[in-house]
């Protein structure tokens, strides 16, 4: 471990993340398939993968020569480092891909592409979310295989391609998609469908239909538990009291309103992200749309979303006299227009890892071990996107979890995303000691 501490390390380090960031694998929402039947077909946004490929081959040599790779699904890749022994594996993940630039570049610093150090922060698309961690697994796996490392357990390291444009987990697009009747913009009626969806928005939007939701299974609550046993000071006093009377509607309330990043922790979430409508000034538009992301809680389902959006559309609908498709159901009729509710893609909450196991106190081990034994470990929640969707039948034991501490990492999707040279290098100290945790216990 001393040698992550030197400066040989961080400049080595830095030289990686540069080298990463440069290549802008942006995934995209409306990525074609990587493989196609007709490769003339082939969306050729996917070309930024290969070279990236190329870099982390000539970047880490010792993996690649020790680890079986196999390329899946056109892009993602998936190392098997083979142990010698019966032990159920190790598996590392994180994503290659990252979230466009493309926007408000005139308020980024630095290049997004091009990676900048400043004597603290490393800036560029891509540091803090998530090729940190992508290189944090791969620079200590390369570190333990210098040293002669050869496992008694399985080491599996899988890299996903898409996992900013199709790795969800409890979440849904819900599409509002207003027609009504076109023309000149001279002869307007009382609303065009653009008015008629600023109705709907405005509905949905003001709509009090979640409540937050805690239960005594969610590992939130252990959180909770926890920050009253070992918090600071800041903890506010009503949390001991509140968990010794044990009413966790109360305890939900009250988290709740501390603030929305914990409201959603533990309620469903709504938002309008996208919207069109209109193709011309002096046109009426025929037809206009917005999509709303909400991620769900989870004691809820997509199904319990759904029903609670259309009954809040249905009399906004009625009131002006427009038809309603509630996703396939025709639920009202009207003269002036119709609206249709679409679910553009969605996935029902993840299960919940289990905290009091043999393989969280292993994980709870390499926490302490690279972040210091004061640390206190806790269960919690990731309101984040993920892709571990694909691997829920492989193991319950899966913990979302980005080795960083507070206020390292910044800027992750939006303009002058960076982290702290130290967040790279505990990372990659952290890996390494799950590593050998993990390979202790096989």
């Amino acid at each position: 471990m001393a040698y992550y501490d030197t400066p040989l390390f961080a400049n080595l380090s830095l030289e990686r993340l540069f080298g990463a960031i440069a290549h802008a694998t942006v995934a995209y929402d409306d990525f074609g398939e990587p493989e196609p039947e007709d490769m003339a077909d082939r969306d050729p946004r996917w070309d930024t993968f290969p070279p990236f490929h190329n870099f982390l081959r000539e970047t880490y040599p010792l993996v690649h020569k020790h680890a079986k790779l196999q390329v899946v699904g056109g892009y993602s890749l998936l190392f098997t480092l083979e142990g010698t022994s019966d032990a159920k594996p190790l598996m590392l993940a994180a994503h290659l891909d990252v979230v466009a630039a493309s926007t408000a570049l005139d308020r980024w610093k630095y290049p997004p592409f091009e990676g900048h150090y400043d004597g603290e922060w490393i800036w560029g698309r891509g540091s803090s979310d998530c090729k940190s961690n992508l290189l944090g697994q791969l620079s200590a796996l390369e570190h333990l295989l210098e040293g002669g490392f050869k496992p008694r357990r399985t080491l599996l390291l899988a890299y996903g391609q898409d996992e900013e444009a199709r790795g969800k987990y409890g979440y849904a697009d819900v599409a509002i998609r207003v027609e009504s009747f076109g023309g000149h913009s001279s002869v307007p009626g009382p609303h065009t469908s653009i008015g008629y969806l600023a109705r709907f928005i405005s509905a949905l939007e003001d709509a009090d239909i979640y409540s937050p939701a805690l239960t005594k299974t969610n590992p939130y609550y252990g959180y909770l538990h926890c920050l009253d046993l070992y918090g600071s000071r800041n903890v506010p006093r009503w949390l001991h009291s509140a968990l010794e009377k044990d009413v966790v509607d109360d305890i939900a309330a009250q988290v709740a309103d501390l603030g929305v990043r914990s409201r959603f922790i533990l309620q469903t979430s709504k938002a309008a992200t996208v919207v069109h409508g209109g193709v011309k000034n002096n046109a009426l538009p025929e037809e206009a749309g917005v999509v709303f992301n909400s991620r769900i809680e989870t004691t809820m389902s997509v199904r319990d979303h759904t029903d609670r959006v259309a009954e809040t559309l249905i009399p906004v609908a009625r009131r002006y006299d427009l038809s309603m498709n509630s996703f396939g159901d025709e639920l009202c009729n009207g003269t002036q227009g119709t609206v249709y509710l679409e679910l553009l893609g969605n996935t029902e909450p993840s299960p919940i890892t289990p905290w009091h196991t043999p393989q969280f106190q292993l994980y709870a081990s390499a926490v302490k071990s690279a972040f210091g034994d004061n640390t206190i470990v806790a269960p919690s929640l990731s309101v984040a996107n993920t892709d571990t969707k694909h691997y829920w039948n492989v193991s319950t034991n899966i913990i979302r979890w980005t080795p960083a501490r507070l206020g390292t990492r910044l800027g992750a999707h939006t303009v002058n995303e960076r982290i702290k040279l130290t967040s790279h290098i505990e990372t990659v100290k952290f890996f390494h000691e799950l590593i050998i945790q993990f390979e202790a216990a096989a």
